[in-house]
Formats: structure tokens, sequence, C-alpha cells
């Protein structure tokens, strides 16, 4: 067998018998809880690479458990229907975890008690008047088991009786472990600041899927080109589980945008959990996807994203329809505006420039809000802007929520419509609101992402409301990770466990 030596030697009584600590290796397979507890049952005799016939008879023997005690192991407890739960832990593919070790516990009657490798901190599990423990490590993803050796007979102990001569080793195996994770977490945070101050961490931004097809464009095609351009971070996509992405893939193998000409997004981005990125962008959609069961299937998949995003403390950037969302995610309500919507949407030429980026009024940025600050120091400019929309948030302003900008009417810049008329955009309109505290959340009614290339006063105002974003979601990563780091090593699991559980579902 494969040892590894964690060399803590102890002595006992009057002979100062010596015995070492180790740790033994077991197979990294989705079986590796079941085969330490194996090992332990067997007192150390057992070949933990032989073992995959001991290990399903383990999870048989779990799962029957769960299945005889449903008043105990509820849909609560489990996390899942208990009839699901016993099904998923019978697949060998299946991670075992606290839920197992607890089950195996109370049937042999051990306290296990988990070594989190991380911070050093030993977690008892099981009852605590047993008479026999044992211990188990875990480095977050792997457990493997801890034995005791005699130097002289090579006998191995790995279930101890209370009061026996290893009393002390909770302390002993702490204070090894603790003290090397100390220094590493020290640099680990000192590496996360410096990598916030120069700029170096980058979030991706995550952008709702929208399977939006033109004749000529494809929505989720536009979101990623111009966020990458734009931001210069990846972006990743989310989507509802009743969407496919094929005609999303169907669209980037037959364009020959400059875009997937120089591999900039030549492949469809990678799907990610809202969690493991920084901005969460909602763009818009298109008039004829109105009242469809897809974009309502849509609406109702982003208004959970937003649920998760607030709990997170997690920044947004909505744009177009997806403002109008956001404003009912926070209680508001919608109207239909006048010549508001320019007959042709921005799209991408085939020499990577945006195209039909029409201007169609100005907007009045209100002071004393996050929009104001993107401009600061320019003052006193109302700024152009695009329109493609034909509703827009209206009064009363939910509580959580401030107006940032408003339409302003300009006649020497408003295009004319289809039907030739010079169009006279509804005054007044809401255009920009966004939070009052917490995060940054963002809804804007026209398409700054749609200035690309970034070109005068008004291309950078409308890029620099995306980057502004975008910086958002850097800084919330670096939260993020800083404050798994202070779970990991600063917060007693004994003390705050259920503190921690709500966290690891918030943040999952």
């Amino acid at each position: 067998m494969n040892e590894k030596n964690d060399d803590i030697p102890t002595a006992s009584g009057e002979h100062s018998v010596q015995f070492i600590l180790r740790r033994q290796q077991v197979p990294g397979d989705g079986s590796c809880l079941f085969n330490a507890l194996n090992f332990l049952i067997n007192d150390g005799n057992f070949d933990v690479h032989n073992a995959d016939n001991a290990n399903l008879q383990l999870r048989h023997q779990i799962a029957h458990i769960i299945e005889e005690q449903p008043d105990i192991y509820t849909g609560s407890v489990l996390g899942r229907p208990p009839e699901d739960y016993v099904q998923w832990i019978r697949n060998t593919n299946s991670w075992g975890g606290a839920i197992e070790i607890g089950v195996f516990a109370e049937a042999y009657q051990i306290e296990v008690r988990v070594l989190n490798l991380t911070t050093g901190r030993i977690i008892p599990i099981g009852p605590s008047n047993a008479t026999r423990y044992a211990y188990v490590t875990w480095n977050r993803t792997h457990f493997e088991p801890i034995y005791l050796q005699n130097l002289f007979t090579q006998n191995r102990t790995a279930i101890f009786e209370r009061g026996d001569y290893l009393s002390n080793k909770d302390e002993q195996v702490k204070k090894r472990f603790h003290q090397s994770v100390k220094q590493k977490s020290r640099t680990a945070v000192a590496a996360l600041v410096n990598q916030w101050r120069t700029r170096t961490l980058t979030a991706p931004v995550i952008i709702s899927y929208r399977n939006d097809q033109g004749n000529t464009m494809h929505g989720a095609f536009f979101d990623h080109y111009v966020i990458r351009n734009i931001t210069q971070h990846n972006t990743v996509l989310i989507r509802n589980p009743t969407v496919n992405t094929n005609r999303f893939i169907a669209f980037i193998g037959r364009t020959h945008h400059s875009l997937t000409l120089n591999g900039v997004l030549n492949h469809i981005p990678q799907e990610a959990s809202i969690a493991d990125s920084g901005l969460l962008f909602i763009p818009g959609h298109p008039r004829n996807a109105e009242e469809t069961q897809g974009l309502m299937d849509r609406n109702e998949f982003e208004e959970d994203l937003f649920q998760l995003a607030r709990l997170r403390g997690q920044p947004i950037l909505a744009v177009c329809g997806g403002c109008w969302i956001l404003w009912r995610f926070f209680g508001g309500r919608v109207v239909p505006v006048t010549d508001h919507s320019y007959s042709k949407t921005p799209s991408i030429k085939i020499d990577g420039d945006v195209a039909y980026n029409m201007q169609i009024h100005r907007i009045d940025i209100k002071e004393n809000t996050m929009l104001s600050q993107i401009i600061y120091p320019v003052q006193n400019i109302q700024f152009m802007v695009n329109s493609v929309h034909w509703d827009a948030p209206h009064g009363p302003v939910p509580d959580a929520l401030i107006v940032s900008a408003t339409a302003v009417q300009d006649a020497k810049i408003a295009p004319r419509s289809r039907q030739s008329h010079r169009m006279r955009p509804t005054n007044n309109s809401i255009e920009a609101f966004e939070t009052i505290h917490g995060a940054p959340v963002m809804g804007i009614q026209w398409h700054p992402e749609a200035y690309y290339p970034v070109e005068g006063v008004n291309g950078e105002f409308n890029s620099g409301i995306v980057q502004y974003m975008v910086r958002a979601g850097d800084a919330y990563l670096c939260k993020r990770l800083l404050l798994v780091e202070f779970i990991d090593n600063f917060v007693p699991w004994e003390d705050y466990f259920p503190f921690i559980i709500t966290l690891s579902h918030i943040f999952k």
C-alpha cells in the first residue's frame, strides 16, 4: 500500500513506545470517502486499491439506512427527495460527504473526526458519546484515512478508544497543519490584493443567452463580440436549461466576420455557473419575440439569476429589454413609448465594426448617481444615445432604485422613421436606473455596448458604462475569493457551521 508519512511521533506511558501518524493514500475515483471508511472499520487492514466491491457494498448499506429512517433523513436534510438521493449515492461516480459520514458514524457508533487540511481544524461527525473515534483528512475534494503505526511491530491502529494514549493527538495534528495553512493563507490574500491593485485579476462577464436569430446576425454573437472587444475580458454564457445553443453554433460555423477570423470568438463561449464569474449582463430581445413562450421562460430564468446575484452581492448590467425585466423584478411597471425604436438594430459588419448605431435622442443624467460618476469630470453634456425599444420603465420608482437618466428630444439629431417622418421620441421617459445600496446594479434603456469601435465623446461615455460595471465584477470576484479564503482559514467550523452552510449554497 501507498501511504503518506505525516511523521508525528507520539509517546505512551513509561515505556515510551514510538508511533508514527500516517495518512493512507486512496485513489481519487469518486469513491475515496467509502474507501477511507472501509479502511477505518477494518482497522487499517484493508487494500484500498482493490476495494470496488467493498465500496459499492458500503454505498448500498448507507442508502438502505437512509431509506429506513425517513423521519431523520428528510428532503431538507439531503437537499433532494430521499428516493432520488439514495439512487444517486448508489452510483459509483457520486462523491460522498458529511451526510454519508454521519450515517456511517451512527451505524458503527464511531465518531469520525474530519481533519480539514486547508484550515487545520477538526470537524467531529457522529455520536459525541461514542467510545471509539477515528480520523480522516479532507482537502475539499478528497478524503483519506489516518492511522497510527507502531514503529517496532508495524501494527496499525485506525480506530481509537476514548482516554487512550492518543488523547492529545487533536492538538498535535491541529498545531502541525494550522501553522502551514496560516502562512499559506497570508500569501494567498497578499496575492489577491496585489492582483486587484495591478488590475491583473479579471472576472469573466457572464451573459444570459438569447436565442435570437435575424437575417444576418445572431443576438448572442453580438453580445459576446462587443463585450469582449470593449472590455478585453473573457465572456461566458448561462442559459435556461430548456434552450439549446444549436443555432448559435451554426451561426459561428458559417460566419466570416473578423471576429471569427481572428479567433476572438471562433467557437461557442463556455457555459459557466453564475458563481464563477463577475458582472452579470442581461441583453434585450427583438420585437418579434414578444409574447412568445420562449421569451417568457427566459424572463423567468433571468429573474432567478437576479435573485442569486443580489444574494451574492454580484453586479448586474441589464440593457434595452433586459432592463424591463430588472425593473419589474424590483416591483416597477413598464409602459409603451413613442418613436424610441429605430427601424434597424445595431449589428456587426463584415469588417467587425458595429453598424446601424443610430443616435435617436439625448439623455439628461441625474446628479449624484453612479452614471454621473462615470462621466466625471465631464459635466453639463446631454449625451446622444441609440434607441431600439418600444417600451420603457415608468413610475412610481421602486424603493430600492433611483432614476439616473431620462430622455431628451432633439430634432437636430432625430432620424426619419420607415414612414419617412421625423422621429419624436417620448420626452422624459426613464432611460437609466440603478440601485441605491449594495452592489452596483444598473438598467440602461439604450445599448451602450453597441459603441464599438470606441470613437468620440459618445463612444467614450458608453464604453465607460460597460467598463465601469465590468470593473465592479472584478471587485466582486476579488471579494468572493477573499471571503472563501477567510471561511477556509479563519472561521471555526464548530462555531459557525450554519453560517458556512448558508454561504456554501450562495456561492456554489
